[in-house]
């Protein structure tokens, strides 16, 4: 954890590293003996809506990473970075050229 962000940990007693399973339970915890959602949030340094939702939850969440979307341009990606440096870094010839090619993003 960045040095500047110590602080937001250390005001509400919590540890450095704190697990966001940790911070969820936390917050449970926090909400169950009584605090209100805008002081929980304030004093953790979260927003209220994201207190909201693991209040709402009831329980806390296990992060799960979104699964990747393929990207416009990932078939041309390689094909671009060779071809940019051959364009001399001309943007509007290395998209039209793209385009020509069947490139649809924008």
């Amino acid at each position: 954890m960045e040095k500047s962000n110590q602080h937001l940990y250390a005001e509400h007693g919590g540890e450095v590293g704190m697990t966001a399973m940790s911070r969820q339970e936390e917050i449970l915890q926090r909400h169950r003996e009584g605090e209100g959602i805008k002081r929980i949030a304030r004093e953790m340094a979260l927003s209220r809506n994201t207190v909201r939702e693991v209040v709402r939850e009831g329980k806390p969440r296990k992060y799960q990473r979104r699964v990747e979307k393929e990207r416009k341009i990932g078939p041309y990606e390689e094909w671009m970075r060779i071809r940019f440096y051959e364009v001399e870094g001309n943007a509007s010839m290395l998209y039209q050229e793209a385009r020509e090619r069947g490139y649809s993003g924008g």
